[in-house]
């Protein structure tokens, strides 16, 4: 499995058990979404290369349907005509929101991995030629997940972030 699938794989199991489990905690899908990517990158936000205010900007950036990083920026989904949804954000809508979040994390995730050596174009590039298979793996492991298949560690993780008070200061930054 490649690293594209490994992390769709688990930001889907992630949202999953929030949503399911979880979802009287979340008056509104940004935090939803930003609390999936802190638990996971909760490496990188405790070795400082991601922060919350980091990921609540991948939310945004998702929601435009756009990846972005530093040095370089690509549109990769028509905006529809503004929505509920939409004006949830104060944007146009797009089709796919947790598609295009976990495009976005995969690139500050590969663009932070130390041993990922790209430029910012090449890396929004690559995870944008997987768009179809990470699409597909987001779909496969959310219709498994209802199913009852998934990684039992996937709800110990995120019961542990929820409620372990190491983590207070971040679940406050994201409003919970």
């Amino acid at each position: 499995m490649d690293n594209y699938r490994f992390i769709a794989i688990n930001v889907a199991q992630i949202y999953y058990v929030l949503k399911t489990e979880y979802s009287h905690l979340f008056q509104e899908e940004k935090a939803l979404l930003t609390t999936c990517g802190a638990i996971d990158t909760i490496v990188y936000i405790q070795e400082g290369s991601f922060t919350i205010e980091g990921i609540k900007n991948a939310v945004f950036i998702a929601s435009i349907g756009k990846c972005a990083l530093p040095f370089a920026e690509v549109t990769h989904e028509r905006q529809k005509d503004i929505t509920e949804a939409g004006l949830f954000f104060g944007v146009h809508k797009v089709e796919n929101l947790l598609l295009n979040f976990t495009l976005q994390l995969e690139c500050l995730i590969f663009h932070y991995e130390p041993t990922v050596k790209a430029s910012d174009d090449v890396i929004i590039r690559s995870v944008l030629a997987k768009k179809k298979e990470i699409k597909n793996t987001i779909d496969k492991t959310l219709y498994n997940a209802g199913r009852g298949v998934i990684d039992p560690n996937i709800a110990n993780i995120v019961n542990a972030f929820l409620n372990n008070p190491e983590y207070n200061s971040l679940r406050e930054t994201i409003g919970l």
